[in-house]
């Protein structure tokens, strides 16, 4: 699989693909990730759960484990290492009793990966799953401002910070940035938002369209 244009090193600001390419595909599947690779993202945010055998598979919704055929992670792990960057693989809600299963089941997949984050808003698996993995790089996704995002990333050992778009703020990435943190920004479909975050020092945007941001913002249009 190869991209259709050359990638460009001054790429204002990284574009991954939500869930793959769901602006165009039905969304965490292979097939919105080969395309996501395709269009030249950075890399992809998918998300993760446990089905009903405790298997990791690409799922948003928890309906969704009861109403279609899933991807199990394991079956994309050469398509995600074909891409440059490092992708988001998000772990959706969990119970305290399933941390474990699903730490174990990413302990077994994770030597496999290239270059991951496991993120996640559960403050209490991003815990576990650091004290059961020293090197796993992990990020804090936050929506909406209660606390100092920035100061519990760091608490919890977190390389990066996921913001929702309508939380992100001056303030927030340059507290960030001084502590160290990467920055991303979901979802993101405008060119001239992704711009305007780029010039604010935003790392990365997440978005639905990458297949329409990436060619703009590489060719600078």
């Amino acid at each position: 699989m190869k991209p259709l244009f050359s990638r460009s090193k001054n790429t204002p600001i990284k574009v991954l693909g939500h869930r793959g390419c769901r602006g165009r595909f039905a969304e965490n599947t292979a097939t919105a990730i080969t395309f996501a690779l395709e269009q030249n993202a950075f890399a992809v945010e998918i998300d993760l759960r446990l089905d009903g055998t405790n298997r990791i598979v690409l799922a948003h919704d928890a309906n969704d484990l009861h109403s279609r055929e899933l991807t199990q992670l394991h079956h994309v792990i050469d398509t995600l290492n074909a891409f440059p960057g490092v992708h988001q693989l998000e772990v959706k809600a969990l119970a305290p009793s399933q941390y474990q299963c699903m730490i174990n089941e990413l302990q077994a997949i994770l030597p496999r990966l290239n270059s991951v984050c496991i993120t996640s808003f559960d403050v209490g698996f991003l815990r576990a799953l650091r004290r059961s993995n020293s090197n796993v790089a992990i990020g804090l996704i936050v929506s909406g401002l209660a606390c100092t995002p920035w100061a519990l990333a760091r608490g919890l050992g977190a390389s990066e910070l996921v913001v929702d778009k309508k939380s992100i703020s001056l303030k927030l990435i340059k507290e960030a940035k001084r502590r160290g943190l990467k920055v991303s920004v979901w979802t993101v479909n405008s060119l001239n938002v992704a711009k305007r975050l780029g010039k604010k020092k935003v790392d990365q945007i997440i978005t639905d369209r990458p297949h329409m941001l990436t060619s703009r913002l590489l060719n600078k249009r």
